[in-house]
């Protein structure tokens, strides 16, 4: 997922600078403002293309959850985790993200042995 992300954001990126580039180097503001919808595009697909890829897991109670977008971006955050209240616990943890193909409860029983 953030592999993905990276790529993505290097690439929008080199068109934001070389259309920043492109407006002071001409002097004309409509290079930027050509590219400004796309970069707005960007952010907000990225966004949700995000959300929808990652649950999060509570440390007290390992239960995992999928928040809603609203909530995921207005929560508190680092790189890896972000500070929710736990719908089953309703304890306040900053929760680890894990990708939601391994949310399913089957991939997180042990064997018996």
């Amino acid at each position: 997922i953030r592999r993905n992300i990276w790529i993505s954001a290097g690439i929008i990126g080199i068109i934001q600078y070389s259309s920043i580039m492109s407006s002071i180097l001409i002097k004309n503001k409509w290079p930027f403002l050509i590219a400004l919808p796309f970069m707005i595009g960007y952010g907000i697909g990225i966004t949700v293309y995000y959300q929808r890829k990652v649950a999060y897991l509570c440390p007290n109670c390992q239960h995992i959850f999928s928040p809603s977008l609203w909530a995921v971006i207005k929560a508190k955050h680092t790189a890896t985790t972000r500070r929710f209240e736990c719908p089953n616990c309703h304890e306040t943890h900053y929760c680890i993200e894990v990708p939601k193909t391994h949310s399913n409860k089957e991939t997180f029983h042990t064997s018996q042995v």
